[in-house]
């Protein structure tokens, strides 16, 4: 019997401690637009094949198990507003093909394992409001046209920012070194630590805390 092609337009399974994996087939889906699988145990790689998925306005997978590389094949989802990873354990880098996603408002990557610099090409993205990389071990600056309204960098700041942070960093020209709050002799050795306590006898016993009673 004939009929009508079922055709997915959300798919959301949120908190609902599904595990596995992600099946490749979810990029079939052609009409998807939301996929929300945020807060499961979620394990294994992200498939290339979400790539296809070009309707999708929303994919949420953060805080799963996930591992592996940001598929460079997210650069193909040109609807896309809001794409969130964070809380998982992806590394490499950040693909430069996310430069693509004209339409994307918040990227979502912090709590992860990614390393490198920032890509210059996430500067087309003129609709950012949202940019979360906070959590990662990523080096380098955040390209200066990367206009958005919140911002979590981590340990990292805009470029331009950094002949600022030069410019107010303290310059030791000899003498005593006011910034120096600590310095220690190496090697460094144990120095016992003695106190006394007494038996119901009255009879005092010299204690080392690490050693026990010293005779």
């Amino acid at each position: 019997m004939g009929g009508t092609p079922l055709r997915v337009i959300e798919l959301v399974y949120a908190f609902q401690e599904l595990s596995g994996v992600l099946p490749p087939e979810l990029g079939r889906l052609d009409a998807l637009e939301n996929l929300d699988l945020t807060d499961n145990r979620l394990t294994g790689t992200i498939p290339p094949e979400l790539g296809n998925l070009t309707n999708l306005r929303h994919l949420d997978i953060g805080v799963n198990n996930l591992k592996g590389e940001i598929p460079r094949e997210f650069g193909n989802l040109r609807n896309i507003v809001r794409l969130d990873v964070a809380q998982n354990s992806l590394d490499g880098e950040i693909p430069s093909d996310l430069g693509n996603l004209a339409k994307l408002e918040s990227l979502i990557l912090g709590a992860n394992y990614l390393t490198g610099n920032v890509p210059n090409e996430l500067e087309k993205l003129t609709r950012l409001n949202e940019f979360l990389i906070d959590r990662n071990w990523l080096t380098g600056c955040v390209p200066d046209g990367l206009k958005v309204r919140t911002a979590w960098l981590g340990r990292l700041v805009f470029c331009g920012d950094i002949p600022d942070l030069w410019s107010r960093r303290p310059i030791f020209k000899g003498g005593v070194e006011l910034g120096v709050t600590f310095i220690e002799r190496l090697p460094r050795y144990s120095v016992p630590t003695v106190a006394y306590f007494s038996r119901p006898s009255g009879c005092a016993y010299p204690f080392d805390e690490f050693i026990g009673v010293l005779d």
